[in-house]
């Protein structure tokens, strides 16, 4: 049986679990030496030997924890998403970042995205990257004689930006994108649905490829 003596509040008790390095454990304590019971209203006289404690319980807790996020990360995911953490970068995101809230039922309940939305959380984080991407620069031939097709594009994506987008879910603009008019610093804005649901125009810019 682990005993303690407790001096000046809780020191103690933080001086053992230090020593103890319960990083991942909860210590729930007792007096060894209850004291007696006060009169009614009174407040009851501790002595020296109610300072004493012993550990009652050890509880083993999780090292991750549980968080929903309440703003956009590049990091972490999208807003209303549920993650699991380490404790130390939850907590960071918690109380210093604010950007996100303890997953307890009854914000899971509120905050969190449930099954009535009608976009998935990957169709969400793409939304989220492909928004907050700056302009994509696509590498073209620029010798040889083209007309830009959306298969085109999304084989362009894939091989310089490793992300796969269906060339059935682009749009092109309405005017024509041409070896010839495609390497005079133009930004063009295509147009892409994320999961049939959403729209989202993303910005391109086509440079020379090196051969």
């Amino acid at each position: 049986m682990s005993l303690i003596s407790v001096k000046s509040g809780l020191l103690g008790i933080r001086q053992f679990m230090k020593h103890q390095s319960c990083n991942s454990t909860t210590l729930i304590f007792e007096r060894v030496y209850q004291p007696h019971l006060p009169k009614l209203g009174g407040t009851p006289k501790l002595k020296k030997r109610h300072n004493i404690l012993k550990v009652k319980e050890e509880m083993s807790t999780p090292k991750d924890l549980k968080v929903i996020l309440t703003e956009n990360s590049e990091v972490f995911g999208v807003k209303g998403e549920v993650v699991t953490l380490p404790k130390y970068f939850a907590r960071k995101l918690i109380y210093c970042a604010k950007t996100a809230i303890y997953a307890s039922p009854d914000n899971i309940e509120k905050y969190a995205l449930g099954e009535e939305s009608n976009q998935t959380v990957t169709g969400r984080r793409m939304l989220f990257w492909l928004k907050s991407h700056p302009v994509f620069e696509c590498a073209f031939p620029q010798e040889k004689e083209w007309n830009l097709k959306t298969d085109n594009l999304s084989r362009c994506l894939q091989r310089d930006f490793d992300v796969l987008i269906p060339a059935s879910t682009m749009t092109l603009p309405d005017y024509e994108i041409t070896n010839e008019n495609a390497f005079d610093d133009q930004i063009h804005k295509i147009e892409i649905m994320v999961n049939g649901v959403e729209n989202v125009e993303i910005e391109v810019k086509f440079v020379p490829r090196s051969s």
